[in-house]
């Protein structure tokens, strides 16, 4: 199993920039409709569809998994193949949006609970 270090290393520097870009967003003071956003993603949780994602086909993608910021909790990698507890998962979207960098049409959407 590759280290974290090995892993991002081995990815072109234009989806890491991507991936930096958009872990690093933060909603300014006031913005009530991002905040509206953030409520309105809590009723939905992570959900992969694994004949489209690279890490259950073999791939050693990791990029929803690192980009969730209740990683282990939310999403954990198990025999390197991302899983989702959805339980944990508090809807944020940060995982689709990783997804979207390295697939056309990502592996993981969110969902509406029951």
């Amino acid at each position: 199993m590759a280290t974290r270090r090995e892993f991002l290393r081995s990815f072109p520097v234009e989806i890491l920039e991507r991936m930096r870009e958009f872990m690093s967003y933060t909603f300014p003071q006031g913005d009530t409709e991002g905040a509206a956003r953030a409520v309105e993603a809590k009723r939905r949780t992570a959900a992969i569809d694994v004949s489209r994602c690279l890490a259950w086909g073999g791939a050693g993608c990791q990029l929803c998994y690192l980009a969730c910021h209740l990683r282990d909790k939310a999403i954990e990698m198990r025999d390197q193949k991302p899983v989702v507890a959805a339980l944990f998962c508090d809807g944020c979207g940060m995982c689709v949006t990783a997804c979207g960098t390295v697939n056309d049409l990502p592996a993981i959407r969110l969902e509406e609970e029951g």
